[in-house]
């Protein structure tokens, strides 16, 4: 039963053939509706899309997950706006760990099983700097101090697991109800009157004491899909590839990255890979 519950989640998510337009209409379940936060983004992967944030100059971050074997990095269109209506450039260079062979599935968010939780993410550098301020992001690993903390999501996602329409950005609170030990994942859990991401929210950030500290990766409880929370991997893990990426805006006479420096960076090397442009 579970198997094939799984199965019905992954092909629900690899339906994306309908376009940009069906893409556009899926925001957060829960929250309301969000004309701030002008950093959070749309991944427009062309006939689909994720949720992804502008977190340097020309750098944007989501799920690795979002994206199809043989994508190329100017396949890919970072859109901004409350509508994700308006572009802000598209990509030059991608970098993520590992490879994309059985990982692409458009926009959506896959269930234990089908998603590596330990490399769903990547960084891309683009072909210009969007007149936008980056968001502020974490270069370490949040702790379990964080437990029981507050955060807060934004993304483009569906509003309900069924029927959910709509085409406007949308947030909402979250609770931190785990940072995992030895494991790249923050779980949120969703009280009454909180928020959770669904379908198209996948890359979308987390924001724990105003900074992204994870992007969404998939559901928290995959018998309850947009639901009972969700699992973001920690964007700290990943100031590697986040470097790569802003040296790549450089090397292209670009704006040098702005971070926050919140510590030391992530794991250094350890085999990542650049897809796209490969190593920068």
């Amino acid at each position: 039963m579970r198997k094939a519950l799984l199965l019905a989640l992954a092909l629900g998510a690899c339906v994306a053939d309908e376009g940009f337009e069906r893409a556009r209409r899926r925001p957060i379940v829960g929250g309301q509706a969000e004309a701030g936060y002008p950093a959070v983004g749309m991944v427009d992967l062309g006939g689909a899309a994720c949720t992804g944030t502008l977190i340097a100059p020309r750098v944007v971050i989501s799920a690795k997950h979002c994206l199809s074997e043989g994508m190329q990095p100017e396949d890919i269109e970072f859109r901004t706006g409350r509508l994700g209506d308006v572009s802000s450039g598209r990509g030059i260079a991608l970098f993520y760990e590992g490879g994309l062979d059985g990982e692409g599935h458009g926009e959506g968010n896959l269930p234990d099983g089908f998603v590596n939780e330990y490399t769903d993410f990547f960084a891309m550098t683009l072909d210009r700097a969007p007149p936008i301020e980056p968001a502020p992001y974490r270069r370490t690993p949040i702790g379990q101090d964080r437990n029981r903390q507050p955060g807060f999501i934004v993304g483009y996602g569906l509003t309900a697991a069924e029927g959910g329409t709509s085409g406007e950005k949308r947030s909402g609170p979250a609770t931190i109800s785990a940072v995992q030990q030895n494991h790249p994942i923050i779980v949120t859990s969703r009280a009454a009157d909180e928020a959770t991401g669904c379908w198209g929210d996948s890359g979308g950030p987390l924001f724990s004491d105003g900074q992204v500290a994870g992007v969404m990766t998939y559901f928290e409880n995959v018998e309850r899909p947009c639901d009972a929370g969700g699992r973001y991997i920690q964007v700290g893990e990943f100031a590697d590839l986040i470097d790569q990426a802003i040296r790549a805006a450089e090397q292209d006479g670009g704006e040098d990255g702005r971070r926050d420096d919140g510590g030391g960076g992530g794991r250094e090397g350890g085999g990542r890979e650049g897809g796209g442009r490969e190593g920068g």
